[in-house]
This record gives structure tokens, sequence and C-alpha cells, in this order.
């Protein structure tokens, strides 16, 4: 029968951070669990808004620590075209909820390139009950957007988690 956190990755004091075995990972850091989650519209999937979705449900408290997008094309309407990251409490319906960061990503920026955002100065806006949900919200008319991946990290105290 296997451990119930076997699938944590301990880190050594002292020790390099190792790379993340994948998009979705943790890894326990000084008392801390660091949960890295990835959300990806495929493709000419990514022109479409009702294809962005929920991403994300939050498994035990958390709160989000730093959230980065790249897209393989930018979108080319002459209004702004953005995205967001966006918190839904329980019953919360998608494109209602409130943004988890202190901007948003710029669709139209340079193809191929990594923005970052912080979360937002809001506590509460940034942090996460279990069952809370974190969602993609595009803006604006997403002419040529193509191939968007956002990765964000989310960090929770192992003394709160219910283990």
């Amino acid at each position: 029968m296997a451990k119930e956190n076997e699938h944590l990755h301990k880190i050594p004091e002292n020790q390099p951070t190792p790379p993340a075995p994948g998009p979705n990972s943790v890894k326990e850091l000084e008392g801390s669990l660091i949960l890295t989650v990835s959300a990806r519209v495929t493709d000419t999937d990514a022109a479409t808004t009702a294809k962005y979705g929920t991403a994300f449900v939050a498994p035990f408290p958390c709160t989000l620590v730093s959230a980065k997008q790249r897209h393989g094309t930018a979108g080319t309407d002459a209004g702004s075209v953005t995205l967001d990251v966006e918190k839904l409490a329980d019953g919360t319906a998608k494109g209602s909820g409130v943004s988890m960061l202190a901007g948003t990503f710029n669709l139209k920026s340079t193809a191929n390139t990594v923005q970052s955002q912080t979360p937002t100065p809001t506590i509460a806006n940034r942090n996460l009950a279990a069952g809370e949900a974190v969602a993609l919200k595009p803006t604006g008319v997403l002419t040529s957007v193509n191939d968007v991946v956002v990765t964000m990290v989310f960090k929770a105290l192992i003394k709160n988690l219910p283990l």
C-alpha cells in the first residue's frame, strides 16, 4: 500500500530546487507545499472564448504566488485582447469571478514570449479555500490568438492541510 504523501517531492535543505517533474506538480519547501498548475488552450481553439474554462479546483486552502502566460500567435484585433485568471467561489459561474492578478496578460504582445503577472494586492482575491476554482477569462476579440498556456504557482502551508 502506497504512503499517502509519497507523491510529494521533498527538497533537502541547502540543495538547489530540482526541476518540476511535469506541467502540474507538488513540491514540499520549508513547511509549505508549492503547487504548479498549467492550463492550455491549444492551437486555433485559443481564438474562441468558449474554449477557455476552469483550470483548477483547489483541493486545500492555498494562495496564488505567480502566473506566467505564453501564446503562439498574437491577437490581431484592433481592440484590447487580454487574458485574466479569475477566482470562482463555489457556485460562481465562469466569467463572474474576481481577478486573482494585479494586471492582465496582453494576448496581442509578441508571440512565443513569456509574460509574468503578480497576484492582486487584495489578499482575499488571491487566496483559495478548498473547493474554490480558478478559470481563464479572455476579453476582447480573439482573432488569430493561437496556442495559449498559463502556468500558475500556488503555496499552501503544510500545517493547514487536511492530511
